[in-house]
């Protein structure tokens, strides 16, 4: 403006532009950390849910009543995909997985191929 490039209103608009381009921005920001708060959050929860689980394997208890507490419910795909649902949490968990049998009296092994979280 002082090398009369531009007039004075033309300057006003160009700085009100970018001011609500670094508003827009920062919400953006700000927005995506709340997410990444709350994603790390429902990690820490699963990972103490986890540890709950794991110690669950070592009682000496009928394990069937134990899992049905936590468990909220099970679908298993014909594809080769189970999806988990926990009492403690509000979305589930796809699980990908493949078979590979080992003799002739139906012993297989389940190896676990993926395991991600489900939108709620």
């Amino acid at each position: 403006m002082l090398d009369e490039l531009i007039t004075k209103e033309e300057l006003k608009q160009q700085t009100a532009y970018y001011d609500d381009e670094i508003s827009r921005i920062s919400e953006t920001i700000a927005s995506r950390q709340n997410v990444a708060e709350s994603h790390k959050r429902q990690l820490d929860a699963i990972k103490n849910y986890i540890a709950l689980v794991n110690q669950t394997a070592e009682m000496n208890i009928d394990s069937t009543k134990v899992y049905g507490e936590m468990l909220k419910k099970v679908l298993v795909h014909d594809n080769c995909m189970v999806d988990i649902y926990l009492n403690c949490m509000p979305s589930g968990f796809r699980i990908k997985f493949h078979v590979n049998r080992f003799n002739q009296q139906h012993r297989f092994n389940v190896f676990i191929d993926s395991c991600e979280a489900m939108p709620s």
